[in-house]
């Protein structure tokens, strides 16, 4: 009996603490420098960080990784695996699809 308690407690203590894992919100630590500050040594700041929209055009000195997305000829591709140098619609590449989207 003892040793069924003991199992019991471990497996709630484990699961308290993964809920705790899953619920706790993320925070991020953001430096600066080069700020003044008058009279106080002690500053609070909001940083408020948008979303990244823009979209690149291709570039065969890069590297792109799965979900990447480019331009090319005006349309839009996302990577589907790492690779470097192949250009979507690529003629010299037979199969530019297997890693390359269009979007």
């Amino acid at each position: 009996m003892d040793r069924k308690k003991r199992i019991i407690k471990s497996v709630v203590l484990l699961f308290m603490v993964f809920a705790m894992i899953l619920s706790t919100s993320k925070t991020f630590a953001y430096w600066s420098n080069g700020m003044t500050v008058s009279g106080t040594n002690q500053v609070t700041a909001t940083v408020r960080i948008g979303e990244w929209n823009q979209i690149f055009e291709w570039d065969a000195n890069t590297t792109y990784y799965s979900g990447d997305l480019v331009t090319y000829n005006g349309n839009i591709y996302e990577a589907k695996r790492q690779h470097k140098n192949i250009r979507p619609e690529s003629n010299e590449i037979n199969n530019w699809r297997k890693y390359w989207k269009q979007v």
